[in-house]
């Protein structure tokens, strides 16, 4: 049988009172440019905007920064891949056999190539963010390493995968029904790798809320930087969305149309994962501009560290991000009550005055 034959054959037979149409079915296109239009100017606009916050506003670009820039190009390209297939996000019986014979398989394999690159970039920012802030304390440090090893596990043992399952061998060539078969097999990697990717947008989320929930600081602050990094339940919510399309795609025949949405999913997750990075940023730029507004004068901000004898240790690099103003702060090393002791480092600092707060051993503004 010859390919022009394949034009009119379905991809699968179709379910019982219903026809296979050829012509004007119903398909995902609509709704995975609608996402990927949304996704894609969100993401811009908040990457701009840390950017924008980094390069001039406080002038102290991080490697975060350019890490975050790296995400976006790979999102949207991976977003073109997929978009280059939405037409065929239709109903099985509605796909006829021939489009799995053109150039389908080096668009899907391109695109699907993109979203492991896509998901381990949008993991990179955060954490790179978290290890810059905290990474003086050894046992966040190797936290936040073994979350680094398990994203780019978790993201890029798909590769080899894809190269397997979802690429012809040397002797099948691009246009072999052999590829559609076998492609399927790579659909239960998708399960585990689902359920993998809950726990550790998960983990992210949780990893840097005990040294915010333990800073000493005034509570309106406090507050604030934990609502910034509470942002990231967003990538979580996104996971289990996902999962749950996952399951669909594995578990049923109609793989393009309950692909569709499954992409869409990937979509918003890969995505949300990047905005929730320059969630920070975005909140010290706001932040700059209220206090710009509202006084001429510098705001300085309290940090309350606490010494509970003459030697201690507070683990929080000096060289923080300076758009985290409330998260900028040095080690503190044998510091004593009367504020002297070897542990200021590199940093011009003060002792609180009367009319800001409380004198408190070890409180100090940072200027």
């Amino acid at each position: 049988m010859n390919q022009s034959d394949y034009t009119q054959i379905p991809a699968v037979p179709p379910p019982a009172g219903q026809t296979s149409n050829f012509v004007d079915p119903p398909s995902q296109e609509a709704t995975m440019i609608a996402v990927s239009t949304v996704m894609m100017a969100l993401t811009l606009a908040f990457v701009s905007l840390r950017l924008y916050t980094s390069f001039r506003v406080t002038r102290k670009p991080g490697l975060e920064d350019w890490l975050c820039i790296v995400a976006l190009v790979l999102s949207f390209g991976h977003i073109s891949g997929v978009l280059l297939l939405s037409h065929k996000t239709r109903h099985m019986w509605d796909v006829p056999l021939s489009w799995f014979l053109d150039d389908y398989w080096k668009i899907r394999l391109f695109a699907n190539l993109f979203q492991s690159f896509a998901y381990f970039s949008s993991r990179l920012p955060i954490l790179m963010l978290y290890l810059r802030i905290f990474g003086e304390t050894r046992g966040f440090r190797i936290a936040c390493y073994v979350c680094l090893a398990l994203v780019f596990a978790v993201s890029l043992v798909a590769i080899p995968l894809l190269s397997y399952y979802c690429a012809p061998f040397p002797s099948e060539g691009w246009h072999s029904l052999a590829v559609f078969a076998r492609c399927k097999n790579i659909l239960n990697w998708a399960i585990i790798q689902g359920g993998l990717d809950i726990f550790l947008d998960l983990y992210i989320f949780i990893l840097p809320l005990p040294i915010v929930l333990r800073l000493h600081m005034p509570k309106r602050q406090k507050l604030g930087v934990l609502a910034v990094f509470l942002t990231g339940f967003l990538a979580v919510l996104a996971s289990v969305v996902g999962f749950y399309y996952r399951y669909r795609l594995t578990y049923t025949n109609d793989v393009n149309w309950n692909e569709g949405i499954y992409i869409c999913t990937i979509i918003v997750e890969i995505n949300i994962a990047t905005i929730c990075s320059c969630m920070p940023a975005c909140y010290a730029f706001f932040r700059h501009i209220t206090e710009q507004r509202s006084s001429s004068s510098p705001v300085h901000h309290v940090l309350q560290p606490e010494l509970p004898n003459t030697s201690s240790t507070f683990f929080v690099k000096q060289d923080s991000p300076a758009w985290l103003p409330e998260l900028s702060l040095v080690e503190l090393r044998d510091v004593r009550e009367d504020g002297s002791g070897n542990g200021l480092r590199d940093v011009e600092t003060e002792p609180l005055s009367n009319d800001s707060a409380p004198h408190k051993p070890g409180s100090y503004h940072v200027v």
